[in-house]
């Protein structure tokens, strides 16, 4: 499922996940460079556990750079924790990831 959060016809976020029974993946998340650091993913973000959680979620996990410094910021704002270390997962440049979880009540 995509959520997109649009300005004047212009899309200037997005969320990407998908949902099996109770679990949520998010794949992506984007805020267009010039509409950073105004809370628009903290927004979409917000929208989508709502969302979720209405639908039955009860976990949500998500992959994020640990040089992602403000990702990282918005996401243990919003609760999430870590869980584990993924080797090599990301390219140019390579780096790990953090893999993150959020338990829905």
């Amino acid at each position: 499922m995509v959520i997109v959060h649009s300005l004047q016809r212009k899309v200037i976020g997005y969320v990407i996940f998908w949902k099996v029974f109770e679990d949520v993946q998010i794949n992506n998340i984007a805020v267009h460079p010039e509409f950073r650091r105004l809370g628009i993913g903290r927004v979409v973000l917000e929208y989508v556990i709502d969302q979720v959680r209405r639908d039955g979620a009860k976990f949500i996990t998500l992959e994020v750079r640990p040089s992602n410094t403000a990702a990282l910021t918005l996401y243990k704002k919003l609760g999430f924790k870590p869980l584990s270390i993924r080797k090599g997962y990301y390219a140019n440049p390579n780096e790990d990831a953090y893999v993150l979880g959020l338990r829905l009540n």
